[in-house]
């Protein structure tokens, strides 16, 4: 979760966030919070011990799995509505676009 390492996963969520708030200030809508949630609970999770065997570190990597496949869900989500906000799905051979 380091902010300051490129391949963190701390890093990239703040590069989102930062993204994410100047796209809507640029539309005047609201920000995009759909992910913080699914951080917030990465970030709750202990990862001291998950590479050891035992029933214990097994719990911990089931957690981060599931933590993992939530956030995965979610910027899915997110990922689908930029994409239905702001890109035209019209055919490639028109040349006129009326909005």
């Amino acid at each position: 979760f380091e902010q300051g390492s490129p391949r963190a996963l701390g890093f990239q969520w703040h590069a989102i966030r930062l993204a994410l708030a100047d796209l809507a200030q640029i539309l005047g809508a609201a920000p995009d919070d759909q992910l913080d949630e699914p951080i917030a609970q990465l970030t709750t999770l202990s990862s001291v011990g998950i590479e050891q065997q035992g029933e214990q570190s097994a719990a911990r990597r089931q957690s981060l799995s599931t933590a993992l496949s939530e956030l995965a869900a979610a910027a899915a989500q997110v990922s689908d509505r930029l994409v239905l906000r702001h890109f035209s799905h019209v055919d490639l051979d028109l040349h006129t676009v009326a909005t």
